[in-house]
Protein backbone atom coordinates (compact mmCIF):
# COMPACT_ATOMS: atom_id res chain seq x y z
CA UNK A 1 0.00 0.00 0.00
CA UNK A 2 1.17 3.56 -0.82
CA UNK A 3 0.30 6.68 -0.21
CA UNK A 4 -0.22 8.96 -3.35
CA UNK A 5 -0.15 13.60 -3.17
CA UNK A 6 -1.05 14.87 -6.81
CA UNK A 7 1.12 18.12 -7.18
CA UNK A 8 -1.02 20.35 -9.41
CA UNK A 9 -0.50 24.40 -10.42
CA UNK A 10 -2.94 27.25 -9.78
CA UNK A 11 -5.08 25.67 -12.76
CA UNK A 12 -4.93 22.20 -11.65
CA UNK A 13 -2.48 21.74 -14.69
CA UNK A 14 -0.30 18.94 -13.66
CA UNK A 15 3.10 19.85 -12.32
CA UNK A 16 6.14 17.06 -12.76
CA UNK A 17 8.61 19.74 -12.08
CA UNK A 18 7.63 20.09 -8.59
CA UNK A 19 7.11 16.58 -7.44
CA UNK A 20 10.35 16.18 -9.17
CA UNK A 21 12.14 18.60 -6.96
CA UNK A 22 10.05 17.04 -4.05
CA UNK A 23 11.69 13.37 -5.00
CA UNK A 24 14.93 14.78 -5.08
CA UNK A 25 15.20 17.04 -1.85
CA UNK A 26 13.72 13.76 0.63
CA UNK A 27 16.16 11.96 -1.61
CA UNK A 28 18.92 14.22 0.11
CA UNK A 29 17.12 13.97 3.61
CA UNK A 30 17.49 10.03 3.11
CA UNK A 31 14.06 9.13 2.17
CA UNK A 32 13.01 7.14 -1.38
CA UNK A 33 9.92 8.61 -2.80
CA UNK A 34 9.40 8.34 -6.54
CA UNK A 35 7.29 10.75 -8.80
CA UNK A 36 4.80 8.89 -10.62
CA UNK A 37 1.70 9.20 -12.80
CA UNK A 38 0.44 9.74 -16.06
CA UNK A 39 1.66 13.03 -16.29
CA UNK A 40 4.34 12.36 -13.48
CA UNK A 41 3.03 14.65 -11.06
CA UNK A 42 2.20 11.63 -8.35
CA UNK A 43 4.39 11.81 -5.45
CA UNK A 44 4.43 8.33 -4.33
CA UNK A 45 5.54 7.44 -0.63
CA UNK A 46 6.20 3.45 0.28
CA UNK A 47 5.08 2.89 4.04
CA UNK A 48 7.45 2.64 6.39
CA UNK A 49 9.41 -0.50 6.95
CA UNK A 50 10.13 -1.57 10.70
CA UNK A 51 11.90 -4.62 11.90
CA UNK A 52 14.11 -5.28 14.85
CA UNK A 53 17.52 -6.09 16.02
CA UNK A 54 17.08 -10.02 15.37
CA UNK A 55 15.51 -9.73 12.03
CA UNK A 56 17.86 -7.39 11.19
CA UNK A 57 21.10 -9.57 12.16
CA UNK A 58 19.49 -12.40 10.59
CA UNK A 59 18.97 -10.75 7.14
CA UNK A 60 22.89 -8.74 7.04
CA UNK A 61 24.03 -12.26 8.00
CA UNK A 62 22.65 -13.74 4.61
CA UNK A 63 23.81 -10.53 2.62
CA UNK A 64 27.36 -11.87 3.45
CA UNK A 65 27.21 -14.83 1.38
CA UNK A 66 26.10 -12.72 -2.16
Amino acid sequence: MFVGTEFVGAGKEPHPAEALRVVNAMRECGALFSATGYFGNTLKIPPSLVIGGAMSTRSSGSWRGC
